[in-house]
C-alpha cells in the first residue's frame, strides 16, 4: 500500500475498511503486523518464526469473518528467554522501511505461567509521523505441530503480493480448536473456538486430511495431559450444550462480533461434534 503522509495513510486505511465493512482499528492492526511480518522474512530468523493463532485463522477463513488484533508464533529453534528475544526483536526491527513506519522493541512480559513451555507478550512500538500505535506478538515454543509446519501465503489486502511465511497446517489449528473445546468443556471462557471450528470447517473441511487431523488431535491433546478429557468427549459435549453459562457467553459474543450473529449456540456445538465423529 503506497501512502505519502499519516493522513493519506488513515484515508486508505479507511477506504478498505468501508469496502470490508470492518472497524479501521481492524485493517492497521492488521497492516502493521504484515510489515512486521515483512520484516521476519527479511531477516535471519525467518526459519524461527511459525504462525499460527487469530492472525492465521482471519488469513485462512477472511479477515471480515475473525476478528484479531495480535500475533501469535511459535519460536523454534532458538531459545525462548528475555534476553534472546530482545536480541533477535532488534535486529528483526532494524529493517523496517526508512519512508514507512518505524518499529521499535518496548516490552517483554510473561505468559502462560501455567504452561510448562511458558512464553512472553512482545510489545512493539509503531510510528509514522504523528501516528503511534503498538503491536502485541505473542511468542511461545514447545508447541506439537503435526507432523510439522508448512510454508503458508499471506495474501496481502494492502498490495497484489503474498508474504511467504512459516506456519501451522490446518489440521494443527483444528486440533488445537478441538482439544481445547473438549478440555475447558462447559467451563471455557472461550466461545470463539467453536466459532473458530465452525466456521473454518464450513470452509475448508474439503482441504482437511482427516487421518492426519486425529493424529495431531491426539498428539496435542497428550502434549497437554487431556487425553482422558477427550476420551469422553460426548459427556464434555453434553454438559456444554447444556450450560446456561456457555448460552450466555455464546449471546455476549454473537453482540461483539456481528459475523456470528447468524451462527445458533447448538449449531456452534453442533460443529465440533460433527467434526469428531468423523474423526474419532
Amino acid at each position: 500500500m503506497k501512502y505519502t503522509n499519516a493522513n493519506s495513510f488513515k484515508a486508505k486505511i479507511k477506504k478498505i475498511a468501508k469496502a470490508k465493512g470492518i472497524p479501521a482499528q481492524q485493517i492497521q492492526q492488521n497492516y502493521l503486523i504484515e510489515q512486521i511480518l515483512r520484516l521476519i522474512v527479511k531477516s535471519k530468523y525467518q526459519e524461527n518464526f511459525i504462525v499460527k493463532g487469530g492472525y492465521l485463522i482471519g488469513n485462512l477463513i477472511g479477515i471480515d469473518k475473525r476478528t484479531t488484533m495480535d500475533l501469535d508464533v511459535t519460536l523454534k529453534s532458538e531459545a525462548l528467554s528475555e534476553d534472546n528475544l530482545v536480541s533477535i526483536f532488534s535486529e528483526v526491527l532494524k529493517g523496517a522501511d526508512e519512508d514507512g513506519f518505524a518499529f521499535s522493541l518496548d516490552s517483554l512480559a510473561p505468559i502462560r505461567k501455567d504452561d510448562e513451555y511458558g512464553g512472553y507478550q512482545i510489545k512493539i512500538n509503531a510510528s509514522y509521523q504523528t501516528l503511534k500505535e503498538v503491536v502485541f506478538i505473542d511468542v511461545t515454543t514447545g508447541d506439537k505441530i503435526t507432523p510439522r509446519e508448512i510454508e503458508y501465503s499471506v495474501k496481502s489486502i494492502f498490495s497484489e503480493d503474498e508474504i511467504k511465511i512459516l506456519s501451522y497446517n490446518l489440521e494443527t489449528v483444528l486440533a488445537e480448536k478441538l482439544e481445547s473445546v473438549i478440555s475447558r468443556g462447559e467451563g471455557s471462557t472461550r466461545p470463539r473456538d467453536r466459532y473458530d471450528l465452525f466456521t473454518l470447517w464450513n470452509l475448508r473441511k474439503d482441504e482437511v486430511d482427516i487421518e492426519l487431523l486425529k493424529s495431531a488431535l491426539i498428539n496435542t491433546a497428550t502434549k497437554r495431559d487431556t487425553l482422558e478429557e477427550l476420551n469422553h468427549w460426548k459427556d464434555q459435549l453434553k454438559s456444554l450444550l447444556h450450560s446456561d453459562y456457555q448460552k450466555h457467553l455464546w449471546s455476549n459474543y454473537q453482540r461483539s462480533f456481528k459475523y456470528a450473529a447468524d451462527i445458533s449456540f447448538e449449531d456452534s456445538v453442533k460443529a465440533v461434534e460433527t467434526i469428531l465423529e468423523t474423526i474419532m
